[in-house]
């Protein structure tokens, strides 16, 4: 339930964060297409458009900011729910948004990067291997999250995904991986 509740919230909080200026926006918007003026009607909309968006972008950011300095603190659950709700505000934003002509977004890859990593300190290997999979299909050039499950990867036992995954993110440029592929692949 509190995690619908939150959806719910994300889809709208934009709209209250900035309510005014947006109803006034909304507003010259109406009064600019009542007067056949289209083009400056549709200009206005896209401005409200991107404030709606960039507030729901900004709350993502927050959360998982948050979820940072919780990890720096050794509270890794919490840093860990933190990461969820910056993935599902992040989402929804874009899923709220994805029918919108001219509006585009992308999941960002490194709330699930924070997680994995957040995930790596509670020992939980198989969920980290998971999140570092999918901030790779989001950005296959990231070498850190290579690193990332690399490691955990070898902690599960799989010593020749660490290997591959170790390879890879010194292929990439990443000097310390060597260390890695001298312990993963021999």
């Amino acid at each position: 339930m509190k995690k619908l509740i939150f959806i719910i919230s994300v889809a709208f909080s934009a709209l209250t964060i900035n309510a005014q200026s947006i109803q006034e926006q909304i507003k010259k918007a109406r009064a600019k297409g009542d007067k056949g003026e289209y083009y400056g009607a549709i200009s206005d909309y896209t401005e409200v458009i991107d404030q709606i968006l960039s507030n729901s972008f900004n709350l993502a950011t927050a959360y998982n900011n948050r979820g940072l300095y919780k990890s720096k603190l050794g509270d890794y659950n919490g840093a860990v729910s933190d990461y969820d709700y910056a993935i599902l505000a992040n989402s929804n934003t874009i899923a709220f948004f994805s029918s919108t002509e001219g509006v585009s977004g992308k999941i960002n890859y490194v709330y699930y990067a924070s997680r994995a990593n957040a995930y790596m300190s509670l020992e939980k290997y198989d969920r980290a291997i998971s999140d570092f999979t999918k901030a790779l299909e989001l950005n296959p050039k990231d070498l850190v999250n290579y690193y990332g499950r690399s490691v955990a990867r070898y902690m599960m036992g799989d010593k020749n995904g660490a290997c591959q995954d170790a390879k890879k993110a010194k292929e990439l440029g990443l000097l310390d991986a060597t260390q890695l592929i001298e312990k993963f692949c021999n």
